[in-house]
């Protein structure tokens, strides 16, 4: 069970590769100009099948949820999850706060505002001929977030920087764009 502990976070990881190597497949050649149409229309599709879902556990959460009480800043709390911004505060009655799976629908709305952004970056780039180096980076990252989960003692904010963050978050998803471009 400590080991399940310990690194129960790689499937969320995995998930979040998965993401952007699916994305990336579905979605390069609709966005590979990047235009504000074509922007707009993305995110807008994204956001119309995530936010409704997301909203709704969130009220769903409300009467069962103790996020509403003075000790954890209750408004604010409401606040930042309703606005999806609750995974900026590296404090876990914030992201956490409500339905405490939402922080992770509001990391990947974060990866869906950037991904023409980031697509568009990777045609500039030429990605399959730049991929050793990537895959060297994603290398150090790796070994990096393991050498810290295994040998230094992990508090709230590495725990936030290492889980939670969308800085940690977006090499995954990034992982998985790059895949999927290797494959179109």
């Amino acid at each position: 069970i400590d080991l399940f502990h310990k690194y129960g976070d790689i499937p969320v990881t995995v998930f979040f590769i998965i993401s952007g190597y699916v994305l990336t497949l579905n979605n390069h050649h609709r966005i590979s100009i990047l235009n504000k149409k074509n922007y707009i229309d993305f995110i807008t599709r994204r956001f119309k099948t995530l936010y409704p879902i997301y909203f709704l556990t969130l009220l769903l959460s409300i009467p069962v949820s103790d996020s509403l009480t003075p000790s954890n800043i209750g408004f604010w709390n409401f606040i930042t999850n309703l606005t999806m911004t609750q995974i900026y505060i590296p404090i876990d009655k914030f992201y956490f706060s409500f339905n405490s799976l939402s922080w992770y629908a509001s990391c990947l709305m974060l990866l869906y505002l950037l991904f023409p952004l980031i697509i568009h970056a990777i045609n500039k780039l030429n990605i399959k001929s730049n991929f050793s180096i990537f895959m060297t980076l994603v290398f150090i990252w790796s070994i990096s977030y393991f050498m810290a989960r295994t040998f230094f003692e992990i508090n709230e904010f590495i725990y936030w920087l290492q889980y939670i963050s969308p800085l940690s978050r977006i090499l995954n998803f990034l992982s998985g764009i790059i895949a999927g471009f290797l494959f179109i």
